[in-house]
């Protein structure tokens, strides 16, 4: 575990408060309780906002004249309104973290009812209601349930979810959507684990998991209780899918978070470059060509870590996808594993349904001694624990004894996921027919064979 880490991500992790917009009889009020939220209707999370103050902001306080609430930057701007409680401090304009996909705080007006609403952009469907004020403050805008943006190549339609960072939330092929979903945890995403000091017994490491997807959520499953990762981009360019999102922590409790706060990391950007038609697959038909996506996993950090993993990425999948396997590039051997394991080398694992393995997914790559990106891969099955979800993982790694530092700038790590049955994804009639190594920096590029 490493002290330089430890006080590098102290200091970079932000504390922000979750701001819900309910519904009090017609009243739309903000809170930063989750449980003031479960207690009236739900109707939205609207921003994400520092939970302390600073003098790069301002406190944004909940007013209340006796029918009506009204968030205001300004404690004496009517005097028919009494302060509440303060709601957070949001960055002044201009003062935002630089970067990221931070907005103004909008507050609407309804003169039939005389109320006022918090929202997170003006043309929300609020009937009655008009623009009132935007405040000179930001804010991480949240947007309600998942937004996906689909890309497709004619084989494989791939949805990435602009509410959880990006990360990819359906894969479909055949008919079949593979992936699992139930939190933002899940899905196809990348996760750091960094070696912390418990708060319980410093001696003892407990991981920092900044997450591309969200942070954990203790209090519900509910999509307006996830708490996604602000999205920094997310957009298609041709056969290319961008995203780029600022992590939320999974693990809120090292830093002494309460239930309904997350930690950010601003300076940290974590996503992916999704790839069809790439290059490094262009000696393959376009049979085969159309089941291989390249997966890049992009992150920066704006200092250097040692003792550090990062998964490149990893792909949580619905639970009738448990026939585990892993695939030996060097040796074209391709070998069934227990359902929880882990494989180095050239390669890769796959996750398929049982007999005759009509659905597959695979991930592979090349070890950083071979040119590649991927330290190791691990198979995992969560059934066993009530969860309904298997996993694969391919990951970089420090830790373990591994020797080197992680430097600070951008890193990108390459890896292919394929999709088909079983026999596109490893053997045919006791022959290897896919996915045979041509090892080169960054990539494993394919070689179907018969």
């Amino acid at each position: 575990m490493s002290q330089r880490n430890f006080q590098n991500l102290s200091s970079m992790a932000l504390r922000c408060n979750v701001l819900w917009r309910v519904n009090v009889s017609g009243d739309r009020m903000s809170t930063k309780s989750s449980a003031e939220a479960h207690r009236f209707d739900t109707e939205a999370t609207t921003f994400y906002i520092p939970a302390e103050p600073g003098t790069d902001r301002m406190p944004l306080y909940r007013m209340f004249n006796g029918r009506d609430h009204m968030d205001s930057i300004n404690v004496n701007e009517s005097p028919h309104y009494q302060c509440e409680l303060t709601l957070g401090y949001p960055w002044r304009e201009h003062a935002g973290p630089r970067g990221t996909n931070v907005g103004h705080l909008k507050r609407l007006y309804n003169e039939a009812t005389y109320d006022h609403a918090l929202v997170s952009r003006v043309n929300e469907p609020l009937r009655g209601y008009r623009a009132d004020f935007d405040m000179p403050v930001l804010g991480y805008p949240r947007l309600g349930g998942a937004k996906l943006l689909p890309i497709s190549n004619g084989e494989i339609e791939i949805k990435s979810n602009e509410m959880a960072g990006g990360q990819v939330w359906e894969w479909h092929w055949n008919g079949r959507q593979f992936l699992e979903t139930a939190d933002f945890g899940r899905g196809i995403q990348s996760s750091l684990s960094i070696p912390m000091p418990s708060l319980a017994d410093p001696a003892v490491s407990d991981p920092s998991l900044p997450t591309e997807g969200g942070g954990f959520s203790r209090q519900s499953v509910e999509p307006l209780h996830l708490q996604g990762s602000p999205v920094v981009n997310l957009h298609n360019e041709g056969f290319r899918q961008v995203s780029r999102a600022v992590p939320l922590e999974w693990q809120n409790h090292l830093f002494g978070c309460e239930t309904d706060q997350i930690i950010a990391y601003p300076e940290f950007v974590i996503g992916k470059n999704l790839i069809f038609n790439d290059e490094r697959t262009v000696h393959l038909s376009t049979e085969h060509r159309k089941r291989i996506v390249t997966y890049e996993t992009v992150f920066y950090s704006p200092f250097e870590m040692d003792d550090v993993a990062i998964e490149i990425p990893t792909a949580y999948l619905k639970p009738d996808f448990n026939s585990f396997w892993r695939y030996d590039a060097e040796n074209a051997t391709l070998t069934r594993m227990p359902s929880h394991s882990e494989y180095r080398g050239a390669g890769g694992v796959i996750l398929a349904t049982q007999e005759p393995h009509d659905y597959a997914m695979g991930v592979y790559g090349s070890p950083p001694s071979m040119g590649g990106s991927v330290t190791y891969f691990n198979l995992l099955d969560f059934t066993n624990h009530g969860l309904p979800t298997v996993k694969w993982r391919a990951a970089y790694s420090l830790a373990d004894g591994e020797p080197g530092t992680f430097g600070s700038g951008e890193h990108v790590f390459c890896t292919q996921i394929v999709t088909g049955t079983l026999v596109e994804c490893g053997q045919h009639h006791g022959r290897v027919v896919s996915l045979r190594c041509a090892l080169r920096r960054n990539c494993i590029a394919f070689e179907i064979r018969a």
